[in-house]
């Protein structure tokens, strides 16, 4: 392969390497964003008084933005792992395969059999805990106020 080639090929792998950590940073980005957001929906259920209806829409609203946050995430898991995807395939034509010789040496994948969990499942894991809390407050509160 001429050496023009393969510059050429290596430019291309270092833009879309980019590509793939900005689209992990934006996925970042989104968690700082909706931590604090769920907490400040949670501290709205603490600052209403019990006998308040609104409880019911306070966790209506935090079942919202809990699937919209669970939406994000999902896309932004596809999208990267697409972009890896295309970047182990562009790896086989250059003279070092960086991140598929780091996931060997890791030891994050042995034998297609992953040791440590991903983090996009791990977020997956709060962003549903989250959901599972927001829709119980709202059936709890919605109890309580139908049998007042």
């Amino acid at each position: 392969m001429p050496d023009t080639d393969r510059s050429d090929r290596v430019a291309m792998w270092q833009t879309y390497v980019q590509t793939a950590e900005n689209t992990s940073i934006r996925r970042e980005a989104i968690n700082r964003y909706m931590v604090p957001v769920h907490l400040a929906i949670l501290a709205g259920h603490l600052a209403l008084p019990l006998t308040e209806p609104y409880h019911f829409l306070v966790g209506v609203a935090g079942m919202g933005v809990s699937y919209l946050w669970l939406a994000l995430l999902d896309a932004h898991s596809k999208i990267n792992k697409v972009k890896y995807d295309i970047i182990l395939a562009m790896e086989k034509d250059l003279p070092s395969q960086p991140f598929n010789d780091e996931a060997e040496d890791s030891g994050i994948d042995k034998g297609g059999r992953r040791i440590y969990p991903p983090l996009t499942r791990m977020q997956y894991v709060a962003a549903r805990a989250v959901f599972i809390t927001h829709t119980l407050i709202a059936v709890v509160y919605l109890v309580l106020w139908w049998i007042r």
